[in-house]
């Protein structure tokens, strides 16, 4: 399950976890567990913080698939960083890569929104956007998207928090 921030990533991976029964690893719970262990906010944090947190989320993820667990894995995907970090799960497992679709002013205005609204959101993440955003300024949201993929994406539209379509995504 992957897109851009505040693409609808983590509302539709829930979602499709209730409806088929699977149980959902996102990352971003992955680092908020990292920071609540360490008891210091994201800026305290060492500088490889973020690289600790893929790993412990990659790790998380194959240790379940090795014991035979059908896992759906929520993160905002990152080609540069995780290519090869996928490479290891295609021989052990059917990989089915969900893009969340979006507009992006939707995406920006959910992304400054959600920043509003949980002040705990830069304790965990250091989103310095946000000054920006409280301060009226426009944001340019970045989509570092996976580009190049031998996955064939599945796309999931998602502009309305529902998702009348999420039964036309093949059962796993």
């Amino acid at each position: 399950m992957v897109k851009l921030l505040a693409s609808g990533k983590t509302t539709f991976s829930k979602e499709l976890g209730s409806r088929i029964c699977m149980p959902v690893i996102g990352r971003d719970q992955i680092k908020e567990g990292y920071v609540h262990t360490l008891g210091q906010s994201h800026n305290e944090l060492p500088e490889d913080a973020n690289r600790i947190a893929t790993d412990i989320f990659f790790d998380t993820l194959m240790g379940l698939i090795s014991k035979n667990v059908s896992v759906i894995a929520e993160a905002a995907f990152q080609h540069q960083i995780w290519s090869t970090m996928l490479e290891p799960f295609m021989s052990k497992a059917q990989v089915y890569l969900i893009l969340c679709k979006v507009d992006e002013n939707i995406a920006l205005k959910r992304f400054v929104q959600r920043e509003l609204d949980n002040p705990l959101r830069e304790y965990f993440y250091g989103d310095k956007d946000i000054d920006l955003a409280r301060k009226g300024l426009r944001l340019e949201m970045i989509n570092d998207l996976l580009t190049k993929s031998c996955l064939r994406p599945i796309y999931a539209y998602t502009r309305r928090r529902t998702y009348p379509k999420i039964d036309n995504i093949p059962y796993f």
